[in-house]
């Protein structure tokens, strides 16, 4: 898999392509998962199965994006993102890694489909073309591996008719896998997020710099 490291295009926020890159980001994954130990001291790792065709591990993403002082046009999209009830989508152009492995090929929510799921739905095949930035299709291929990426990655079709509520999309068109097979996504996700708290330093006249906390659902 090609490194990936770092933002490297104008984020995308409730359908705004913003100007100006955030002061900071960081990126706090909640993971689905909690360890317990036995008598005899080993441990375990329990998770979720919410659904069929789930990933091994599954995670929640809480993002912390501060701005440095604003200019137009990103103040008014700011207010206006910030404005938001509800969800809505936020794209990072950072690549993740999503793994399945002892997988069940049955998507019951989408009928009598054989695939996986995807947690997220993907930017480049859910977001308008004018939202993209350029070439990205070359830039951020999206992939998927199958036992490791030292050989050629496999094919699936990202279902962009196959979509729940939660944002949730199936893949399929792909090589049935066995219970010893692991199956690697590598992609640009396109998360369906909340503004969980907001910040202002407006000490100034010249000064707003705001902090936005976004938080997937």
């Amino acid at each position: 898999m090609p490194r990936d490291s770092g933002i490297r295009a104008k984020l995308y926020i409730a359908g705004f392509r913003l100007n100006k890159g955030p002061k900071s980001v960081k990126v706090q994954p909640q993971r689905a998962a909690a360890s317990r130990y036995f008598s005899d001291l080993s441990g375990v790792e329990d998770g979720p199965d919410p659904y069929d065709g789930a990933p091994r591990l599954l995670r929640k993403q809480l993002f912390t994006i501060d701005w440095p002082p604003q200019l137009d046009p990103d103040y008014l999209a700011f207010e206006r993102i910030a404005a938001r009830g509800g969800y809505f989508d936020l794209c990072m152009w950072k690549r993740a890694v999503v793994r399945w492995s002892g997988p069940t090929q049955t998507l019951s929510q989408f009928g009598d489909v054989s695939g996986f799921t995807l947690p997220f739905r993907t930017a480049l095949d859910f977001l308008a073309s004018d939202m993209l930035p350029t070439n990205a299709a070359s830039k951020w291929p999206t992939r998927f591996w199958l036992n490791g990426d030292t050989g050629s990655p496999v094919s699936f079709t990202v279902r962009t008719d196959l979509v729940d509520a939660a944002g949730r999309v199936a893949i399929t068109d792909g090589p049935t896998l066995t219970e010893d097979d692991v199956l690697e996504f590598y992609g640009v996700p396109l998360y369906l997020v909340r503004i969980s708290s907001e910040e202002r330093d407006i000490a100034t006249s010249r000064s707003d710099e705001p902090q936005l906390v976004f938080e997937e659902g």
